[in-house]
């Protein structure tokens, strides 16, 4: 059975190690929301490529 969850890591450079994580899981890195949100817009993974 899948499972999603999510990792919240605190870090001085999340675009770094968003690009970091998404190469190397072979995830890309999420679209930026057109509108201001409440949750960080940059650094974040959403779904494994290919």
């Amino acid at each position: 059975m899948p499972v999603r969850f999510q990792l919240v890591i605190d870090c001085a450079d999340r675009d770094r190690l968003a690009r970091f994580w998404a190469a190397a899981l072979g995830y890309q890195l999420a679209s930026v929301p057109p509108s201001p949100a409440p949750w960080p817009t940059k650094g974040l993974i959403t779904t494994r490529s290919g």
